[in-house]
């Protein structure tokens, strides 16, 4: 079945989830925001590419002068899982640049049959989310996936740390803590990377079929530097792991 065993149905959980952080912060959450970047990276699975992913930032100018981070990004996939399942997923995320809170998060998904399109707006005094006709109630300061790691990137990473943050997603309100593991050197093809390794943990996610193992565990690998770039992400699912890999920084 297509959803379940799609290798890519895992971009939009934790690609797009987790991964999106394309933009530049220092430490004491301090933004460095450097715009027009954008990430290309490589989705792999059993050693064979599943599919390729992009994420695109820029900041941009509200109509009342909030300075907002918009966050863009692709997954397609290709060779003979396209065959299979073709799947191009899109996302946006709207983001208040000093307040480090969601303001709107657009979602474009098609997934072999599967097909999603869906705007959320989010009004943080009112404590809502407003999906299509349906109004949601949200925790104070609420953060879609892209909001969330936009804020763990503003903070001082300390080896042994675990942040704990309001994260929402697919109409559901959940808690994201993020520990920081350890230091690591690693390569990936030609470059090597000193990065810090992070495990982003959403209590309360439900993940079906290949994905869904008993204590599976999500790695997240970001360079240790002033950017915290993410180079690499990993998990082991039901058969071997899927893995994504920066394959062109800009």
């Amino acid at each position: 079945m297509c959803i379940k065993v799609s290798c890519l149905k895992f971009l939009c959980i934790i690609f797009l989830s987790m991964l999106i952080l394309a933009y530049s912060v220092i430490a004491d959450a301090q933004v460095v925001f450097a715009e027009a970047e954008k990430f290309e990276y490589k989705i792999s699975w059993l050693g064979i590419t599943a599919g390729y992913g992009s994420i695109e930032s820029s900041v941009i100018t509200a109509e009342d002068g909030t300075e907002v981070v918009r966050i863009k990004a692709r997954g397609d996939s290709t060779g003979m899982l396209s065959v299979i399942c073709k799947i191009r997923d899109r996302m946006e995320s709207y983001i208040d640049m000093e307040k480090q809170y969601s303001l709107k998060c657009v979602k474009d998904f098609k997934e072999g049959f599967y097909k999603k399109k869906e705007t959320t707006r989010f009004d943080q005094e009112k404590h809502e989310a407003y999906v299509n006709e349906k109004t949601i109630e949200i925790l104070p300061e609420v953060k879609d996936p892209f909001a969330c790691l936009y804020y763990i990137r503003a903070q001082k990473l300390v080896v042994g740390q675990t942040l704990s943050l309001n994260a929402y997603d697919n109409r559901k309100n959940h808690r994201l803590r993020v520990i920081v593991l350890k230091k690591e050197t690693i390569k990936i093809g030609k470059n090597t990377y000193k990065t810090i390794l992070i495990e982003p943990v959403l209590e309360g996610l439900s993940l079906e079929g290949v994905l869904e193992v008993e204590g599976r565990k999500i790695k997240v690998w970001l360079t240790d530097d002033e950017r915290k770039i993410p180079v690499k992400v990993q998990m082991k699912i039901t058969f071997g792991s899927i893995v994504v890999e920066l394959v062109k920084p800009e």
